[in-house]
């Protein structure tokens, strides 16, 4: 019998003991993401999401029209507003919503004789959603004109996770804030 609570103890241990590391981890990868945004020179951050799973960061500055992306080694690539090209949210590696300057203008052209109303969006973001049970991620694609680094890959969500749930929910909720916010920076073009 005290065979067995040991053999129960170490398995629950070991259960336990990776997820503990990787959110401490995660942590810390956060506190020192802040640390790079708090400490940049010619860039304060309006507003900005910190990766909780050791990946790409980003920030906005408002007031200079800059974005900043921070690798998962935290090194910053700053770019200006009108450097940002393209920006998709994907789930599960599949396109939900995609945004560049030429489609938007397009839809919106649709939009307009749809809605019969010069200057109507009415599209400019239309797509159609993913049916899935279990989501694997979420994650925003930036793209920059930039030819040493032109992709980066913002992760909202990187666990399986039950569409609907409180953690899905708030992924996905921050991920189409931040596309909305890259939707806007590519409309000021």
């Amino acid at each position: 019998m005290e065979l067995l609570i040991v053999i129960c103890v170490i398995i629950v241990a070991l259960m336990v003991i990776p997820k503990i590391i990787k959110s401490v981890r995660n942590s810390n990868h956060e506190k020192e993401s802040l640390a790079v945004f708090e400490n940049l020179k010619n860039f304060t951050a309006s507003k900005y999401y910190l990766s909780t799973n050791s990946g790409v960061s980003v920030g906005i500055d408002c007031n200079r029209k800059l974005i900043c992306l921070l690798d998962n080694l935290h090194r910053p690539s700053i770019f200006d507003f009108d450097q940002v090209k393209n920006c998709e949210l994907l789930i599960d590696g599949e396109s939900v919503f995609k945004t560049s300057a030429p489609e938007v203008i397009g839809r919106s052209i649709i939009g307009n004789v749809l809605a019969k109303e010069p200057g109507a969006i009415v599209g400019g973001t239309t797509s159609s959603m993913i049916k899935t049970e279990k989501i694997h991620s979420i994650r925003l694609k930036i793209i920059v004109s930039d030819i040493e680094n032109p992709v980066f890959k913002v992760d909202f969500l990187k666990s399986r996770t039950d569409k609907g749930s409180f953690e899905y929910n708030k992924a996905y909720s921050n991920a189409e804030e931040w596309h909305a916010l890259f939707l806007g920076i590519i409309l000021q073009k």
